[in-house]
């Protein structure tokens, strides 16, 4: 029942965020919204996004050094940040898509390479930071020495292993190579056989 009720509150913090924007989100994929508001929306939103993914790597997260037993206080920045992040994601590859569309597929082609190579490097930067914090924590949530003994992945110790600047540059990557495909995509159905 308590996963049930977690669940319930997490998706109706979300829809309080997330509903704000879905009118300049509408306008942006309509290509009703001018560059630099696009510009703006995408240059916030980054702003919070990094801030709580700042927030939650550090202050939110602690060190497997301390002790704590108040629970974890990043449950109360988790649900906006991740809508907050899934706002961001949607502008990006709407602006990206758009912007793609009138270049040289030569171009979209290379922002496309560089992407996915990007978002490789990040992953391969993740697994080496997930592996450096499971040994600092003692071992994963199984094993009797470690800090996270039967507190599962998700706890004040771990925040970071799901926000943190990989995490982050991944998403934002995924998202631009989401609209260079979607662009690539739509120039190739218009121009048909």
């Amino acid at each position: 029942m308590t996963f049930f009720s977690n669940f319930i509150g997490f998706i109706m913090v979300t829809a309080v965020v997330v509903l704000p924007f879905v009118s300049p989100i509408k306008a942006c994929y309509k290509g009703e919204m001018s560059v630099r508001k696009q510009t703006i929306f995408i240059l916030s939103l980054f702003i919070l996004t990094f801030a709580g993914f700042s927030l939650l790597f550090g202050p939110l997260t602690f060190s497997p050094q301390v002790v704590s037993g108040n629970g974890n206080p990043a449950w109360f920045v988790i649900p906006e940040l991740v809508a907050l992040f899934a706002v961001l994601a949607c502008f990006l590859w709407i602006s990206a898509s758009q912007l793609f569309q009138h270049r040289k597929t030569v171009s979209v082609s290379f922002v496309l390479f560089t992407a996915i190579v990007l978002i490789f490097l990040c992953i391969i930067g993740e697994v080496r930071f997930v592996q450096d914090l499971v040994v600092a924590l003692g071992g994963g949530p199984t094993e009797h020495e470690s800090v996270i003994y039967r507190y599962g992945w998700l706890n004040i110790y771990t925040n970071k292993l799901y926000f943190n600047g990989y995490t982050f540059a991944a998403g934002v990557f995924f998202s631009i190579s989401i609209g260079g495909i979607v662009a690539l995509v739509k120039r190739n159905t218009k121009s048909g056989p």
